[in-house]
């Protein structure tokens, strides 16, 4: 979904929230986990800027680049 508004900012910071999802177990007796994100999307952007700025690439093109990966895995977007 190229065309949408969340393209690349939004789905290179929820890419970068997946990658460190925690699991988490409700209670043992009911067996019901769940995953929730570690970062915010916030904090998942500016990771992706400041890496950005260690490798001297343009920080939309990296995450342009994130935002595509997010895409192959999760095509409904």
């Amino acid at each position: 979904m190229k065309t949408s508004t969340r393209y690349p900012f939004t789905y290179s910071a929820d890419y970068i929230r997946m990658l460190v999802m925690r699991t988490e177990e409700i209670s043992e007796s009911s067996g019901i986990t769940f995953r929730s994100p570690v970062l915010s999307r916030g904090e998942a952007a500016h990771i992706v800027g400041r890496i950005a700025e260690i490798i001297g690439m343009d920080p939309t093109e990296l995450k342009t680049k994130i935002a595509d990966r997010y895409l192959q895995e999760n095509p409904e977007g």
